[in-house]
């Protein structure tokens, strides 16, 4: 496991997408693309990621990708990295709550997953459904 994810990294399939202390996320392109976590530090290293090896095996090449990619950036000093998510954090700032609302409508139509989670929120919100209307 450790090999491959090294060559994943070598291989420049990792983006990281946010950094913080503590907590990295990043996308890692593989047979498909992954969504992977990495938390804590040293030994303690955890997270999740998005592809069935973890789903079975609790971790992964991808999470090992990216944790070499974070200490790589780390040891070279670099800035920027995994500045994504803070710049759309801020563009969405920006925006009202019906445009907000209206995004992630149009992303739940294609993310099942997601739209499950609304529809879950939204009936334990007791939110009214206007569907039956005219």
């Amino acid at each position: 496991m450790f090999a491959r994810g090294e060559a994943y990294f070598h291989d420049g399939a990792v983006d990281i997408l946010g950094a913080e202390a503590g907590r990295v996320v990043a996308h890692v392109a593989g047979t498909e693309d992954y969504r992977t976590v990495v938390t804590g530090a040293g030994a303690m290293i955890d997270g999740e990621c998005s592809c069935p090896a973890f789903e079975r095996d609790g971790f992964c090449k991808h999470m090992v990708a990216v944790a070499l990619a974070v200490n790589a950036g780390l040891a070279e000093g670099a800035t920027g990295a995994g500045d994504v998510l803070k710049k759309i954090q801020a563009y969405l700032e920006t925006k009202d709550v019906d445009t907000l609302a209206g995004m992630i409508v149009s992303i739940a139509e294609w993310d099942p997953e997601l739209l499950s989670e609304l529809e879950i929120a939204a009936d334990a919100s007791g939110s009214i459904d206007h569907s039956d209307e005219n």
